[in-house]
């Protein structure tokens, strides 16, 4: 409500102007007390500006504090409801995944972790296969020299091949092939975890190449001799002639091989009297 500057009365009023003599209303609280603008309680009697009604639009309450006093409520109810939403959806979620709690899909359990190990290879396992390694070359090594003996042996007797010839020959031959396998088998064989595993390794493989190509001149040797009905002079084939150069090398890597490995495999408590000759 408002009052008259002039004093004329307008109880009621909702014109901006006095209907009696035209002057602008001054705005009053609701007991009447004229009040100043933009206040929110009257000097007067402290009642609050929002009950008072003022010409047109509240003049004691600004627009925009309208405004916003209409939109609070709003949004405090939009927080409330997503709160509410938020807490119904997690509370759910960890009922479901509770142990004891059950769904469509029947009771929830978690998942069970697999764990992978490689059990390491002990020193004595590696140690045990290199040994069965080493005897099986003694085997070889004999069988070649009897071959060798037999074919000589026709050679020497100056009256061409006897019957055995052809069986030294396939035996000398299969000891070439022997010797590839010991090496594809060394190859796998991992001697990582013994004591100077590299060297022996390197030292083993390193004497049975060498070995491996005297048995294969060995084989060319026999051939030779064999198309000629043994009437060659070994001093005359070259592949003879070669076994002669490589044999004091590979013999001389055995004999590191043989002095690196045996005091090892006696820790091991494998074999530990190995020679050169014998591997």
């Amino acid at each position: 409500m408002g009052v008259c500057p002039n004093g004329h009365e307008s109880p009621n009023n909702t014109k901006s102007f006095c209907a009696t003599c035209g002057a602008a209303l001054i705005p009053t609280c609701a007991n009447g007390h004229p009040l100043r603008s933009n206040t929110k309680f009257c000097a007067t009697c402290g009642v609050s500006t929002v009950q008072a009604e003022t010409p047109g639009r509240d003049a004691t309450i600004p627009a925009s504090t309208e405004q916003t006093s209409n939109k609070t409520p709003l949004i405090a109810i939009a927080s409330i409801a997503i709160v509410v939403v938020v807490v119904i959806i997690v509370l759910s979620t960890l009922k479901s995944a509770s142990p004891g709690s059950s769904s469509t899909s029947g009771t929830f359990s978690s998942p069970s972790l697999t764990t992978t190990t490689t059990a390491a290879v002990s020193p004595q396992s590696q140690a045990a296969a290199l040994t069965s390694l080493l005897q099986s070359a003694p085997q070889d090594r004999s069988r070649l020299q009897v071959a060798i003996d037999a074919i000589e042996g026709s050679v020497n007797s100056h009256a061409g091949c006897q019957a055995n010839v052809a069986t030294a020959v396939s035996e000398i031959q299969q000891v070439a092939s022997n010797r590839q396998i010991l090496l594809q088998q060394l190859s796998s064989t991992s001697l990582s975890s013994l004591p100077r595993g590299e060297s022996l390794t390197y030292d083993l493989r390193s004497s049975w190449m060498i070995s491996e190509r005297i048995d294969q001149d060995f084989s060319q040797w026999a051939l030779t001799e064999q198309e000629n009905n043994c009437n060659l002079s070994d001093s005359d084939i070259p592949s003879y002639q070669a076994t002669d150069v490589l044999d004091p090398k590979s013999t001389a890597i055995k004999t590191v091989f043989v002095n690196l490995w045996n005091p090892i495999a006696r820790n091991m408590g494998q074999p530990s009297s190995w020679t050169a000759a014998q591997i």
